[in-house]
C-alpha cells in the first residue's frame, strides 16, 4: 500500500511539473502566435512563409533529414548485413566510436582534413554533401549496431528451414531478415530523424551563425531571430518546427505500434 501511495505521489509531482513548466507555455507560446488583438489571425504565419530566410530553412532542412537519413539506413543496413555474415564483431568497436567522441574533436578533426583537401568543399556548393558525409559517418555505428542485433535475434530455425529448402543467400535476406527487421527499421528511423536534428551543433561549429546557403537549417533561422529579439518569429518557427516533427512521427509511432501488436499475437 505505502509502495502505490509512494507511486501515485511520484506520478502526480512528475506530470504536475510537466504540465507547469513545460505545457502550459507551449499553449501559451501557441494562443500568443495565433490571436491579434483577442481575435484569431494567422498574419504571424503568414508573414513568416513570406520570410525568404525561413522558406530556404525548411527547404534545407527537409532535403538534408531526407536524403542524409535514407543514406544512413540503407548504409547501416548494408553494413550490418556483412557483419552478420562474416562473423566479424570487433568492427562494431570502432564504428560505434565516432559517436561517443565530443562534437568539438570530430568537427575540428573534419574541418582541418577538409581545409586541407580544398576548402570548397567545405565553404562551396558541396557544403551539403560533406555534412552528410560526417552525419553517417558519426551516427552510423549506432545504427549499424541496431540492425545488426535485429538480425542476430531472429530465431536461428527460420534460417535452417530457409537453406533446407534451397533458399539463396538473396532470398533469405528479402524473405526472412528484412521483414523481421522491421521493427528495427521503424526504431532507426526515428532514431536517424533525430540525429539529423542534433546536427545543427556540427554545423554551428563549422561556419557560425551564417552558414554556407544550402546548410541554412530551422535552428540557424530560429536562433538568429532569438539573437535579433524576433520573438514572434521565434515561436512561430519553433511551432512549425514541431508540427514538422508530429507529421514525420506520429505514423512512425503507429507503424511501430502495429508491429508490436503482430509479434505479440
Amino acid at each position: 500500500m505505502k509502495d502505490k501511495k509512494f507511486l501515485y505521489i511520484t506520478l502526480i509531482l512528475c506530470f504536475g511539473g510537466l504540465i507547469t513548466f513545460y505545457g502550459f507555455p507551449f499553449i501559451e507560446g501557441i494562443t500568443r502566435t495565433i490571436f491579434e488583438e483577442n481575435k484569431l489571425s494567422l498574419g504571424k504565419y503568414i508573414s513568416l512563409f513570406g520570410n525568404s530566410s525561413f522558406r530556404v530553412a525548411v527547404k534545407n532542412t527537409s532535403i538534408f533529414t531526407l536524403v542524409s537519413v535514407l543514406l544512413i539506413n540503407m548504409y547501416s543496413f548494408s553494413v550490418a548485413l556483412l557483419l552478420w555474415r562474416g562473423r566479424s564483431k570487433w568492427c562494431l568497436v570502432g564504428l560505434i566510436l565516432p559517436y561517443v567522441v565530443p562534437v568539438i574533436s570530430t568537427v575540428s578533426a573534419w574541418l582541418f582534413m577538409m581545409n586541407r583537401i580544398s576548402s570548397q568543399l567545405l565553404y562551396g556548393d558541396y557544403s551539403i554533401v560533406v555534412i552528410v558525409i560526417i552525419y553517417i559517418w558519426k551516427y552510423s555505428g549506432f545504427h549499424i549496431l541496431v540492425y545488426y542485433s535485429g538480425i542476430r535475434s531472429i530465431p536461428k530455425s527460420h534460417f535452417e528451414a530457409a537453406v533446407i529448402d534451397g533458399a539463396s543467400t538473396s532470398q533469405i535476406i528479402r524473405s526472412i531478415v528484412i521483414p523481421e527487421s522491421r521493427s528495427f527499421a521503424v526504431f532507426n528511423l526515428i532514431f536517424s530523424i533525430l540525429h539529423s536534428f542534433k546536427m545543427f551543433r556540427d554545423i554551428y561549429i563549422l561556419f557560425g551563425n551564417y552558414p554556407p546557403k544550402n546548410v541554412y537549417l530551422i535552428q540557424h533561422f530560429i536562433q538568429n531571430n532569438y539573437t535579433a529579439l524576433s520573438y514572434d518569429n521565434v515561436l512561430c518557427a519553433g511551432y512549425v518546427f514541431v508540427g514538422i516533427v508530429l507529421i514525420v512521427f506520429v505514423p512512425l509511432f503507429v507503424r511501430e505500434r502495429k508491429d508490436e501488436r503482430y509479434y505479440e499475437s
